[in-house]
């Protein structure tokens, strides 16, 4: 497919997802792999994608022994990284 049907194909499957899942929506994309990542909307934080990991904070967690959820160690995704409607080469 093209990308722009890849997109198409993600805000679809986001929308079908409602609310009951989480809410979902396209976090980013890479237009040259033809692909595009899908996020639950608890990682988008003050209106920023986290979606990259903080691999210090998850070292540190494994070795704490503590429980670890993925909230604890996310990172703010670059901003070259996010999703863009207005994208022409796919972010």
């Amino acid at each position: 497919p093209f990308h722009e049907e890849v997109r198409a194909y993600a805000a679809a499957l986001c929308e079908g997802a409602g609310d009951a899942a989480g809410g979902y929506a396209v976090a980013s994309e890479h237009a040259h792999s033809n692909t595009v990542l899908l996020a639950r909307e608890a990682f988008r934080v003050d209106g920023a994608w986290h979606t990259w990991i903080d691999y210090a904070r998850f070292a540190e967690l494994c070795a704490s022994g503590a429980e670890i959820r993925a909230e604890d160690y996310k990172a703010r995704t670059p901003e070259w990284a996010c999703y863009r409607e207005d994208a022409v080469d796919g972010g």
